[in-house]
């Protein structure tokens, strides 16, 4: 026979904690990249990294530490796009 359901067990939401507009994304964005560098990106790796900005600020909050910066820009330069960043430095205005 099994247990009845308990009625007072909560479960984790996977709804966001943090409402975050797009405004808040490309400000967070500017606070790691400059903007020529956004500009001279492939688009998937700018949208990749908006991404990860909106899921990072949407669990922790808009104000996201210099480090969790830094950390999407590492995952987004030198794991998921690195060859595609080293062109486009290439291509990039002087």
């Amino acid at each position: 026979m099994s247990k009845p359901i308990n009625p007072n067990i909560t479960y984790p939401s996977n709804e966001p904690k943090f409402d975050v507009t797009k405004d808040d994304i490309i400000r967070g964005a500017l606070r790691e990249f400059s903007r020529d560098e956004l500009e001279n990106m492939p688009r998937p790796m700018v949208t990749t990294i908006y991404s990860l900005l909106k899921k990072a600020m949407q669990e922790r909050g808009k104000d996201l530490t210099q480090d969790e910066l830094e950390e999407i820009r590492e995952i987004v330069t030198e794991h998921l796009y690195p060859a595609a960043l080293e062109e486009s430095l290439k291509n990039s205005k002087p």
